[in-house]
């Protein structure tokens, strides 16, 4: 007689779970500019590794989904003109080549300036993400 209840009780939760809505993810468009097509290195990076971190963190609350448009190799913007893209509202997200804006984020030029290179972009990169963290004017730019 308890197995059954217990059986009938849990059946009935299960189904009373089954009717209630599940709360739906809000679905966030996002429209990813660069004027470089796919196959270049800081593209690559984008779509195969920012892309699906930051849907994995979304997945996690289960809030948000992303829904992602990936517009590279010129078909909205040409190379020199993923910030422009973005100030008029062509994307939302660019993949900003820095050095081409030296009038608009000088300091962004750093890595191209400096009397040290490095063929890693990836080690230039962090390198530069480390010094924007302690000099907030490099943050700055890209906010005006």
């Amino acid at each position: 007689m308890i197995a059954k209840l217990t059986r009938r009780t849990a059946l009935a939760m299960a189904l009373s779970v089954a009717a209630v809505p599940a709360m739906a993810a809000e679905t966030v468009k996002a429209v990813v500019i660069d004027g470089y097509p796919a196959a270049a290195l800081w593209v690559k990076e984008f779509t195969n590794f920012f892309i699906p971190e930051v849907d994995k963190r979304l997945a996690k609350s289960g809030n948000y989904v992303m829904e992602w448009q990936e517009s590279y190799g010129g078909s909205i913007v040409k190379p020199k003109g993923v910030l422009e893209g973005i100030q008029l509202g062509l994307g939302d997200i660019g993949i900003v080549t820095t050095i081409f804006h030296n009038s608009k984020l000088p300091s962004q030029a750093i890595s191209a300036v400096t009397p040290f290179v490095a063929a890693d972009a990836r080690a230039v990169a962090k390198a530069v993400d480390e010094i924007a963290k302690e000099f907030p004017t490099m943050q700055n730019e890209f906010a005006a």
